[in-house]
Formats: C-alpha cells, sequence, structure tokens
C-alpha cells in the first residue's frame, strides 16, 4: 500500500478580488428602466416590475381611446363560446326532472330581447361557419340585424314597460321633458319591475319622446 500526499487546499477569499468584477455593474442605467428608481410596487400593472417604456405610437393610441381602453378588446373565442353555453343555458331554465322538458325562466320582455341579442352576438362571433367569425363589432351589427332592429334598441319595446311610460307622462300633462322621463325610468322601483340594469340619458330620453308622439 502506497500512501500519496496531497497540497493544503487554500480557503477561497470571501472577498472577490477586483479583477473578478463583472462588467456591467458600472454601466448607467436610465432612471425609468432603473428598479432601484422605480415607484413604490403597485405603480405598475401586474407584478409592480418596472417595464421598459412603451412606443410613443401605443401611448398616443392608447390616449385616443381614453375610458374606452379595456372596452375595445374583444374577448378570445374560447372566451366567448364560454359565454354562449352560459347564456344558453339561463335562456333554456331549470329541468323539470322526471317530467322532462324545462321550467321557462321568469324574465321581463326586455332582459329576454337583451340576452337573445347577446346569444346572437357571441354565435354569430364564435362559430367557424358564419360570415363574422372572430369580428367582434361586426357580429354586434349582424346579431341586430337578425333582430330586425339596431342593437341599442328603444326600451319602448316591453310593451309593459311602454303602457307605464304613457301613463306616467299623461299625469304629467303638458309639463313633460325629457330630464323628467330620465327621473321616472331611473327610480328603483320602477327599474326592479321592468327588469332595468341602467339608466338612459337625456338623448335618449328625447329620443323615446320623439317615438311617442311628443315634440
Amino acid at each position: 500500500m502506497s500512501t500519496h500526499t496531497f497540497p493544503t487546499p487554500h480557503p477561497p477569499s470571501l472577498l472577490a478580488d477586483s479583477d473578478n468584477n463583472e462588467h456591467l455593474d458600472n454601466e448607467i442605467i436610465s432612471p425609468e428602466l432603473d428598479e432601484l428608481c422605480a415607484a413604490d410596487a403597485g405603480a405598475f400593472v401586474g407584478d409592480g416590475y418596472p417595464r421598459p417604456v412603451p412606443p410613443q405610437t401605443f401611448v398616443a393610441k392608447m390616449a385616443a381611446l381614453g375610458a374606452k381602453q379595456a372596452l375595445a378588446v374583444a374577448p378570445d373565442i374560447t372566451s366567448a363560446k364560454a359565454a354562449l353555453t352560459d347564456i344558453e343555458l339561463v335562456l333554456r331554465g331549470k329541468s323539470r326532472g322526471k317530467s322532462g322538458g324545462y321550467i321557462p325562466p321568469d324574465f321581463s320582455p326586455w332582459v329576454r330581447v337583451r340576452m337573445e341579442g347577446m346569444r346572437s352576438h357571441l354565435a354569430q362571433y364564435s362559430n367557424p361557419n358564419s360570415v363574422t367569425y372572430g369580428q367582434w363589432g361586426q357580429s354586434a351589427h349582424q346579431a341586430a340585424i337578425a333582430a330586425g332592429r339596431d342593437w341599442n334598441q328603444s326600451m319602448l319595446a316591453d310593451e309593459d314597460l311602454a303602457n307605464d311610460v304613457c301613463e306616467h307622462l299623461q299625469e304629467l300633462g303638458k309639463f313633460i321633458t325629457a330630464e323628467k322621463l330620465v327621473d321616472y325610468l331611473s327610480r328603483e322601483d320602477i327599474m326592479d319591475k321592468h327588469g332595468l340594469d341602467k339608466s338612459i340619458s337625456v338623448r335618449t330620453a328625447r329620443r323615446y319622446l320623439t317615438e311617442l308622439g311628443y315634440r
């Protein structure tokens, strides 16, 4: 048996020599890209990590969109198909069980018209056989045409609501104004009764008055 002698190892220094410094350690970084100079976390979208400055063309486009930035993005086809399935289930109603069939949902005519319109819109957008497949805006237009109206159909398509509006206007007599019609349709009891989910503008109220024969 032979004995081998190895040199005593030297432990590495805890401090790196200056010769081992990375060449990027002293690089000058623009303040807007330096995470140490960035705003507190939460000032950025997502995880708070600073991102490079976007192109000026993109900034200008977003500024032009203003508050409509989120509305300008159409859903992807998968999300649209999922939403279509949900709407069809709601419109179909609950199952009657062993007796078969489904219980018609208790919707006001206005709510049903709107949901049917959304179903048509989503179907034309997400069906590969549709001429407007993948085209959100064109699908909305085609859905409105298929329903025999424009997309922003008058609330007065609901006969019950139209009758209530006419009675209210008769009570007002000669003091009818678009503003008073807006107030009436914004009342909580009226919105609950007819399934309205939002108020109307003065401009829309004027159009309603014209449809009812008031000038």
